[in-house]
């Protein structure tokens, strides 16, 4: 399942932005959620939803992978961590990673490391 939110699209600081791809796979118990592109908004609410669908499908743990993040913001990092909270609610695992360091640095400056997992890949 490959999921695209939005088009390039001019935020409001005058930067065109990518949108994000969301690939779904599953290995065995395990979803794979891998993340490019830009994460804010739509991207979050992109990223609880497919962890839900995953979870719906029997997944009991979870990996959200995002090497190909280009940008995030606290919107984008918010759908992360309810994401992460959809699947601890389920009682499974939750495993972010690995990164790029621009979403390294976003968890890090919002004090979330300890819920997310380790530095960059």
């Amino acid at each position: 399942m490959t999921k695209h939110v939005g088009d390039q699209t001019q935020a409001g600081d005058g930067v065109e932005r990518d949108a994000l791809s969301v690939v779904c796979r599953r290995e065995g118990a395990t979803g794979v959620v891998t993340l490019s592109g830009d994460l804010d908004l739509a991207g979050g609410d992109a990223v609880e939803a497919a962890v839900v669908a995953l979870l719906a499908d029997g997944v009991n743990d979870v990996s959200v992978q995002a090497t190909g993040v280009t940008f995030i913001d606290s919107s984008g990092l918010g759908g992360v961590l309810a994401a992460r909270a959809t699947v601890c609610d389920a009682g499974g695992e939750f495993h972010f990673g690995p990164m790029t360091g621009t979403v390294a640095r976003v968890i890090d400056l919002a004090g979330v490391r300890d819920l997310l997992g380790p530095p960059a890949a």
